[in-house]
């Protein structure tokens, strides 16, 4: 009976050993990796449950920390500044269409207006002058012929070639020619613009940027005058300012001024001019059809062969229609009149004006369309 209780007692001492060095091992093993310590710890769970016979409880799963949403597996952006893309250049607008600057209709009063840059206008334009006063002895037949470029956008340069039957009358348009057959005639012109609003799109003119313009010019005329006792050969140095405005889209005005000399083998003396002028848009489509009114005043004064003065007055009515962009036509109705002794004549003026772009014919953006070397 004693022996079986030593043997008992002598075999849960075993186990209690058992149970501890297992546990001491766990500890070890917990210190060194922690999973084969939560292995160790299920094995003992284990073993233990089987000799109490029970199964030991699922072991829950650790909670894992929430990872920050913003974290990504994403390798990080440099931040090096990346060069911006340079934006892609606008082509040039088209030229606008000219506007009747430099209307062949329109002669007492060059407009301050000039044509745009690299525009040429090429125009013709027929005068007949009928003297119908008792004193006159014929009529004059004119033929004109003048060509306008835009050099920039400040200059302008002109010439003038007229070509005049006077049919030896009386020619009361302009003094110089009394008496004779012909009168042949070139003239160059130079025009500044000084100052005015920018010259506006085609289109309708807005009311809150009516365009105007300040222009000053010279210019030198020299006429072959042929009569039957005695040709003559006058110069002309002419001097003038202008200015034009736009009282609203439709309706412009002009003023002119302009002083000169002329000299030649037979007369001699200066001339001065004061005009004015209204252009009106018949149409709402801006210089498609566009009536002009025009009145001048010229004042001759001669110091060869002898003093006198004389003064002519001018009234013209115009009409012009712009055929396209490029082609326009007009025709007008005028009445001049010598003050002094009391004779008139009308005339009637038809006219043909083609406008185009000399650098656009050549490659206007031909340098804009070179590329850039890379730097």
């Amino acid at each position: 009976m004693r022996s079986s209780i030593l043997v008992g007692i002598a075999l849960t001492a075993l186990k209690i050993g058992i149970v501890s060095l297992a546990l001491t091992s766990a500890s070890a093993l917990l210190e060194t990796d922690n999973c084969l310590f939560k292995y160790s710890g299920l094995a003992i769970s284990t073993v233990s449950a089987q000799e109490n016979g029970t199964e030991p409880p699922a072991e829950e799963p650790e909670e894992q920390p929430a990872e920050d949403e913003t974290a990504t597996d994403e390798e990080p952006v440099s931040e090096e500044p990346v060069a911006e893309a340079e934006p892609e250049e606008e082509p040039p607008p088209p030229p606008p269409t000219p506007m009747l600057y430099s209307h062949p209709v329109r002669q007492n009063i060059p407009e301050a207006f000039i044509l745009p840059e690299g525009w040429l206008s090429i125009a013709y334009l027929n005068r007949s002058f009928d003297e119908d006063s008792l004193a006159s002895q014929g009529n004059i037949d004119s033929n004109g012929y003048r060509f306008d470029y835009g050099l920039s956008d400040r200059v302008q340069l002109g010439l003038r070639l007229w070509q005049n039957d006077t049919n030896n009358g009386r020619a009361i348009i302009v003094p110089f020619w009394d008496n004779t057959i012909t009168a042949d005639m070139w003239e160059t012109d130079i025009k500044l613009f000084l100052s005015g609003t920018p010259r506006p799109e085609p289109g309708t003119i807005p009311d809150d940027k009516l365009p105007s313009a300040f222009s000053i010019g010279i210019s030198h005329q020299d006429s072959s005058l042929s009569r039957e006792q005695a040709d003559d050969d006058l110069r002309i140095l002419t001097g003038y300012v202008c200015y034009s405005a736009y009282l609203n889209p439709k309706l412009a005005t002009h003023t002119y001024f302009s002083t000169g000399r002329f000299t030649g083998d037979l007369m001699s003396g200066t001339m001065n001019t004061l005009a004015a002028g209204l252009d009106y848009d018949l149409l709402d489509e801006r210089d498609k059809l566009r009536l002009s009114l025009d009145g001048a005043l010229d004042i001759y004064n001669f110091r060869q062969t002898s003093f006198s003065a004389t003064r002519v007055s001018h009234v013209n009515v115009g009409l012009k229609y712009m055929v396209s962009r490029n082609i326009e036509l007009s025709a007008g109705y005028g009445i001049h009149t010598d003050s002094d002794s009391d004779l008139s004549s009308t005339e009637f003026q038809f006219g043909l004006a083609f406008y185009t772009d000399i650098l656009d014919m050549f490659g206007r953006s031909g340098s804009d369309d070179e590329e850039t070397p890379a730097e």
